[in-house]
């Protein structure tokens, strides 16, 4: 068979790519289907930037987080002799749930400072948008898509998985996002509690700083709990979203200048 000549990488990057292409055509249906809000569904002037930032923007973040961390997952590795660590021997779905917890963390704490502390002008372009549906998961600049590639990279790095237990993470990281700023009307019940569900989630867009300032999980919700940063409140999602200044650049090109130019 053809499969059992395609090199094991090119192998698990094709199956990481069905299945988020999959989860991707799946969440932009159901959000067409079962709608939170019928308006955001329609363009805002921001589809271009999405997709600049989807094509572009990851690219460079992705590709920049590679390059700087390869030489120390190159010296973790040759250090313990081989790239898995004592993490590959647990269960694929053990492994899995280590690895986003380990993730998290360090995305919880870089999350949390761009908002609370250094770093806002970076991250402003992300909650620029003024409607959520599931391209605004990739609305990132580029610098912050790196630093946030540079610390999973030494998290997984350090962590070691088994080959099947990456494809499954890198999967999940990159389908849940789009879940995470899905346009779609569900009720998560007591996942809310665990994960960053879309209803958790529409609340770290508000404008109100005492609602946006909270829920910094990207896949879970644990780290918020554990250091108190939880926000739900009690009454459906109601806030207005974005920066609230409209000489905001909307454009790609105008938000990727912004961390430096815009006020």
């Amino acid at each position: 068979m053809l499969s059992r000549h395609v090199p094991k990488p090119v192998a698990e990057s094709v199956t990481v790519g069905g299945l988020v292409l999959a989860g991707w055509g799946l969440v932009a249906t159901m959000e067409r289907r079962h709608p939170f809000r019928d308006d955001w569904n329609e363009p805002h002037g921001d589809t271009a930037t999405d997709i600049a930032d989807l094509l572009v923007s990851d690219g460079w973040g992705r590709s920049a987080a590679a390059a700087l961390t390869a030489p120390l997952r190159n010296a973790i590795a040759s250090r313990r002799g081989t790239k898995r660590g004592p993490l590959a021997r647990l269960p694929v779905g053990a492994q899995v749930a280590v690895m986003v917890s380990a993730y998290d963390f360090g995305h919880y704490w870089m999350h949390r400072i761009m908002h609370e502390g250094a770093g806002w002008r970076i991250h402003a372009p992300h909650h620029s948008a003024e409607r959520l549906y599931w391209l605004n998961a990739t609305r990132f600049h580029p610098v912050e898509l790196a630093i946030d590639g540079i610390q999973e990279s030494i998290v997984l790095a350090l962590l070691g998985p088994s080959g099947d237990a990456m494809t499954a993470f890198a999967a999940l990281r990159g389908i849940y996002g789009q879940i995470q700023h899905a346009n779609v009307d569900m009720d998560s019940g007591p996942l809310n509690a665990v994960l960053s569900t879309p209803e958790r989630h529409r609340w770290h867009h508000s404008v109100e700083p005492s609602e946006g300032n909270s829920n910094y999980g990207a896949i879970v919700s644990i780290w918020d709990t554990a250091f108190g940063s939880a926000t739900m409140p009690d009454r459906e999602f109601d806030a207005p979203i974005g920066l609230g200044d409209p000489d905001y650049p909307k454009g790609w090109v105008g938000q990727l200048a912004a961390p430096i130019t815009a006020g």
